[in-house]
């Protein structure tokens, strides 16, 4: 028989999903006023560790990515991670786990749709480019792998493992394809998120076929 989670931890998981995006969402507000676009500026033609692009409105649209991506991931992770360890428990039934689903969804869009804007005004124009064509797959591919990961009666902690490690991954290959002089995204960017995808589906196909019995409709 599942365990009954109590109701100050199911407000919890329900909570937490949302963090990356009030954290990203006052990041923006900063970046967006006049003293952070300055700032942004600022760091072009220095050796700070920010300084990812190759004029001032480049390296301002680099930053802008790095939130869209970093907030939405974070809150994908954190999201799974709640579902999992819900999905252990008889107090929350199944629809309202999925609806955790779309915090991360939420997320993105207003993210994406946030730094478009400043970038269209103060940046280089590329962030709804990079996005569209980088960001936005990547983060659907591994939407889809997480939920299919969530089908298999397994341990949480196979659920788990993955999302810190997958997200401190994809944190760190920001500064591998971030820095760039050409406007946009360095080369990098997409054998480094192909790598990312490859790495995390091989993960959950190693996990289903170890597993092969699914949860009821979980999807």
């Amino acid at each position: 028989m599942k365990p009954t989670i109590k109701w100050p931890l199911l407000i919890l998981s329900g909570i937490i999903p949302f963090v990356p995006l009030l954290v990203s969402s006052l990041t923006m507000i900063r970046l967006s006023s006049k003293e952070g676009i300055d700032w942004a500026y600022s760091l072009f033609g220095t050796d700070h560790i920010l300084n990812f692009g190759g004029n001032p409105s480049e390296v301002l649209s680099h930053l802008l990515n790095w939130i869209v991506m970093t907030g939405s991931m974070a809150s994908l992770c954190l999201a799974t991670g709640a579902e999992s360890f819900l999905k252990g428990s008889s107090s929350c039934s199944l629809q309202n786990r999925k609806l955790l689903r779309v915090v991360p969804v939420l997320t993105f869009f207003v993210l994406a749709a946030w730094g478009s804007e400043i970038d269209g005004k103060h940046g280089e124009g590329t962030v709804a480019v990079a996005t569209a064509i980088f960001f936005a797959p990547t983060l659907l591919l591994l939407a889809f792998a997480m939920a299919m990961l969530l089908r298999y009666e397994t341990r949480m902690k196979f659920e788990l493992l993955p999302l810190p490690l997958l997200f401190f991954a994809s944190f760190g290959l920001q500064w591998l394809y971030e820095p760039s002089g050409t406007g946009g995204p360095n080369f990098l960017v997409f054998p480094s998120l192909f790598a990312l995808l490859c790495g995390f589906w091989l993960y959950c196909f190693i996990v289903s076929r170890k597993l092969p019995q699914r949860i009821n409709a979980i999807t």
